[in-house]
């Protein structure tokens, strides 16, 4: 309230235009107007910072030809959703899940139910589409692995100091995804979202749309489920063993 009467007192002395560029050009500090020989001290506050939580696109693959060319032939083999050649690329103790059974190629083929064509087809979708993705180079203790999803790196969420429920998270995975005010096209556009990491609301019956709040507290609303990525989806985990890469694990984040 205070400035915006010093504004009123001022209009007198100055044009609309003059004291805003001496608003606008001004830092955290104070703005001395002078009014004849009496200063007139304007108090200007530094617009506070928003954190942004935000995961940007990474492909490392790219960087290392052998690793490329793996990468390159496995979506061949999930694009023609071919088994035994998957197989071939699998690790012969592959990890498909957290218990002690979960190893080995023949608990992946149950894992994944890849006898069953018509419940494997939401494998084969799911993996062609974290394989666009891309990937990173991730290390735990020693261990050096390629990780596909890059919006499930443990790398990416540790640069940030948030307790993160990897069971409600979502990453956008698109420079510019509009959100709603509703879930509907036609509806309000309250905003867009970067790259952000995202909280969804598991309550929400989730189809074309996602109910969302960004982690900065900065987007609530709905945007569309095909530009997220969810950590609670599974990712490969691809190593170099003996010269040759394989999968040694297809697990959900935990």
């Amino acid at each position: 309230m205070k400035s915006i009467y010093l504004l009123l007192c001022l209009i007198p002395l100055f044009s609309c235009n003059e004291i805003n560029e001496l608003i606008d050009s001004s830092k955290e500090g104070e703005v001395s107007i002078y009014a004849g020989d009496k200063p007139v001290v304007h108090k200007v506050e530094k617009p506070k910072e928003i954190k942004r939580y935000r995961i940007e696109p990474e492909n490392g693959s790219l960087s290392n030809p052998f690793l490329l060319a793996f990468v390159e032939q496995l979506k061949k083999v999930v694009r023609k959703k071919d088994t035994a050649a998957l197989f071939t690329m699998l690790d012969a103790n592959v990890i498909s899940g957290n218990e002690t059974f979960d190893r080995g190629i023949d608990a992946f083929r149950r894992t994944w139910e890849l006898d069953q064509p018509e419940k494997a087809n939401n494998f084969w979708r799911l993996l062609n589409r974290q394989l666009q993705l891309g990937g990173v180079t991730e290390e735990q203790a020693g261990r050096y692995y390629f990780c596909v999803p890059y919006t499930s790196s443990n790398k990416a969420f540790a640069k940030f100091d948030y307790d993160f429920d990897w069971y409600h998270t979502a990453v956008c995975i698109v420079e510019n995804s509009i959100v709603y005010e509703e879930p509907n096209e036609k509806s309000f556009k309250a905003g867009a979202l970067k790259y952000d990491i995202v909280e969804f609301d598991p309550n929400f019956d989730r189809g074309y749309f996602t109910k969302i709040l960004s982690i900065d507290q900065q987007h609530k609303g709905y945007v569309k489920t095909a530009d997220l990525a969810f950590t609670n989806e599974p990712h490969l985990e691809i190593v170099e063993i003996e010269s040759e890469y394989k999968i040694v694990a297809y697990t959900k984040h935990d």
